[in-house]
C-alpha cells in the first residue's frame, strides 16, 4: 500500500466508466486492480510503525478482531444519492473484511459488487492466500459527492485511516497506507445498486 507501489495502485482497483463525474470516465477496462483495503487521513504520516500487537495463528488465520470501516462525511441528498453512497460503504465493509480473512463471501460480494470492482476483490484476495498473508488496519470512508444519471452513479471518496499486510505470525509485510483518493462507479440491478468499478485520484483527498 505504499504510494507508487502495486499495492497502492490496487487500492485504485474498484473504479471503472459509469457517469461523467470531475474527471471520471471510461468503462471497467480503465479499472485499477489491487485496491488497499484503508487508507490514512491527508494528515496522517506513513512513517507510523504498525501495531506490534497484530497476531496471526501459524495457519495464518486473523487473531484480531474484524477491522470495521467507520462511516465518515456523506454529501448525499437525494434518495437516489443516498443509495449510492450506501451501496460504496457497503462494497468497501465487504471488502476489508475479505482482505483481512483472505477469504471471499461470495454471497455478501456478489450484493455488493459487480464487473471489475468484484474481480478486483477476488485477485487480490488469491494473492493474499498465495503469500498467506492477510491485511489489518482500520480507517473512515468519507463520501464527498455523489452523482446520479438513471441507473449509473458515480461517488468521489476518501479512504482515511491505516491498512498494511502481515504474514503468517503477524509481522508487517509493508508499511501503512497513506490517504487514498477515490472514484466509484454503480450500476443499478432492479432495486439495487452495486458498485463496477473503482480508480485512485489522489485529488479526491484534498
Amino acid at each position: 500500500m505504499r504510494r507508487g507501489s502495486p499495492r497502492t495502485l490496487a487500492t485504485a482497483a474498484l473504479l471503472g466508466g459509469a457517469l461523467v463525474l470531475s474527471a471520471c470516465s471510461g468503462g471497467d477496462e480503465e479499472a485499477v486492480s489491487n485496491l488497499p483495503t484503508l487508507g490514512a487521513t491527508p494528515s496522517a504520516t506513513t512513517s507510523a510503525s504498525p501495531s506490534p500487537t497484530a497476531t496471526a495463528t501459524p495457519s495464518g488465520t486473523p487473531t484480531n478482531p474484524v477491522p470495521q470501516l467507520r462511516r465518515g462525511e456523506v454529501a448525499a441528498r437525494t434518495a437516489q444519492e443516498k443509495a449510492v453512497a450506501s451501496a460504496w460503504q457497503a462494497y468497501w465493509d465487504v471488502r476489508v473484511v475479505a482482505y483481512y480473512r483472505a477469504r471471499i463471501d461470495g454471497d455478501a460480494l456478489g450484493r455488493v459488487a459487480v464487473s471489475s470492482a468484484r474481480r478486483d476483490v477476488q485477485n487480490y484476495v488469491a494473492q493474499l492466500q498465495k503469500k498467506n498473508r492477510h491485511s489489518i488496519g482500520t480507517g473512515r470512508l468519507d463520501v464527498s459527492k455523489v452523482a446520479v444519471n438513471g441507473a449509473e452513479g458515480q461517488v468521489r471518496s476518501c479512504l482515511v485511516g491505516t491498512s498494511y499486510d502481515v504474514d503468517a505470525s503477524g509481522k508487517p509485510v509493508e508499511a501503512p497506507s497513506g490517504a487514498i483518493g477515490l472514484y466509484g462507479a454503480a450500476v443499478k440491478q432492479g432495486p439495487y445498486w452495486k458498485i463496477s468499478g473503482v480508480r485512485v485520484d489522489d485529488k479526491a483527498c484534498a
